[in-house]
């Protein structure tokens, strides 16, 4: 089976310019010295780490954005608060950001969630060493940029695109940009609710 090829990873920067070897079945190909193949990832010399061979009980969702700011910082807060006990919520950008919106933290602390523990990670966080059982993606420019096939997906067929407006984008006064904020805010936390119910 022949190794999969640089365009299938897109514009992924953490890909970029790395050496493949091709590896004959069941392994698609090599990368960083992680052996990848079609439900999961190897470790180093073939040997797969107990961490990520381990079934958990609850099921890893990563929500991915942009710069991992604001709507899937929001939508791993609403996972956590409303289905925890179900499943381990994750999210990553493609461009993280230095913090959290503070926008972001604000809007979601008026419904009483907070997020502000939690942190803007990249996507070489979990590419190639999580096993991840759904992948949702929540904005227009890390649908265009994500790998078209994700390492450690245990089903490509659990990718999700949930396009949703960036409210970092937001213009005008303080509280015009909260109003944008919130309003994105209650289409995350509807789309998950939904979501969960099916899941």
């Amino acid at each position: 089976m022949p190794g999969i090829g640089a365009s299938v990873f897109c514009n992924v920067k953490l890909l970029q310019n790395r050496q493949k070897q091709t590896l004959s079945k069941p392994y698609f190909s090599c990368w960083n010295n992680y052996c990848i193949y079609e439900s999961g990832v190897l470790h180093p010399e073939g040997r797969l780490t107990e961490e990520n061979t381990t079934m958990d009980k609850k099921q890893k969702v990563l929500f991915l954005c942009t710069g991992n700011s604001a709507r899937s910082q929001m939508a791993e807060g609403f996972l956590r608060s409303m289905a925890g006990d179900h499943f381990e919520p994750l999210s990553a950008g493609m461009e993280a950001r230095d913090e959290i919106h503070p926008m972001a933290v604000q809007v979601m602390h008026e419904i009483d969630i907070d997020i502000s523990n939690q942190r803007p990670k990249g996507l070489e966080e979990y590419l190639g060493k999580e096993l991840i059982h759904f992948l949702i993606v929540v904005c227009n420019k890390a649908n265009e940029t994500c790998p078209r096939i994700w390492p450690g997906l245990m089903s490509q067929e659990n990718r999700y695109y949930w396009p949703f407006d960036d409210p970092a984008e937001a213009e005008g006064t303080e509280e015009e940009k909260l109003n944008v904020f919130r309003r994105v805010r209650d289409e995350i936390k509807e789309k998950i609710a939904e979501w969960i119910k099916t899941h």
